[in-house]
């Protein structure tokens, strides 16, 4: 299993190892609402994806980024999981994870690693601070959002480092409203 193939199980233990106390937090970033900051994040087309911050004084960009790959899994019910995996053109690569159903278009509290071809740097939360970011589906496009902060080169547990904050989207996670097949409704006859 190469290092990128174990992120989404690496996000998964650190979910369910510091999770528990704030599963079913939407408002993990403390501004108090259930939804991403409209103005401040990007917005992409379909299999593109935007990320954008600064880690530790490191400017991390791939803007307009082509996805060569996505695994996708929302979660179920409050007491799952949910991920986004995605590879981008030039070899950088995301994982997202997060605790409660994003189907409903609100946020849910998330963590996430970014991996950067170039250099090959990580950047990701210090294990056991939890969920220190959101991811949002915009329901009408399917495109997916999030923002990510308290994050650490490498993920080291290093208070002499800065913390940064990554925000970014990914193109059609899921499918937009507008394309989704009605219901087969009934049809009724009189006699």
């Amino acid at each position: 299993m190469t290092n990128r193939a174990a992120l989404p199980i690496a996000l998964l233990s650190l979910s369910l190892a510091s999770g528990a106390a704030l599963s079913g937090c939407a408002t993990a970033t403390g501004d108090g609402g259930d939804s991403l900051p409209e103005l401040e994040m990007p917005t992409c087309d379909s299999n593109q994806a935007i990320v954008s911050g600064d880690v530790d004084g490191d400017k991390v960009e791939a803007a307009s980024t082509t996805v060569v790959s996505k695994a996708f899994a929302d979660a179920r019910t409050l007491d799952d999981y949910g991920y986004l995996d995605v590879g981008l053109a030039g070899g950088d690569h995301v994982s997202l994870s997060w605790n409660e159903p994003l189907r409903d278009g609100g946020a849910a509290a998330a963590t996430g690693v970014i991996d950067r071809a170039a250099g090959d740097l990580s950047y990701a939360s210090c294990a056991g601070d939890g969920f220190l970011g959101l991811v949002q589906i915009d329901l009408a496009t399917g495109n997916l959002s999030f923002h990510l902060t308290g994050l650490h080169r490498g993920g080291a547990c290093d208070l002499s480092q800065t913390e940064g904050e990554i925000v970014g989207c990914v193109g059609a996670v899921t499918t937009p409203l507008a394309e989704q097949a009605a219901p087969a409704g009934r049809v009724y006859t009189s006699n």
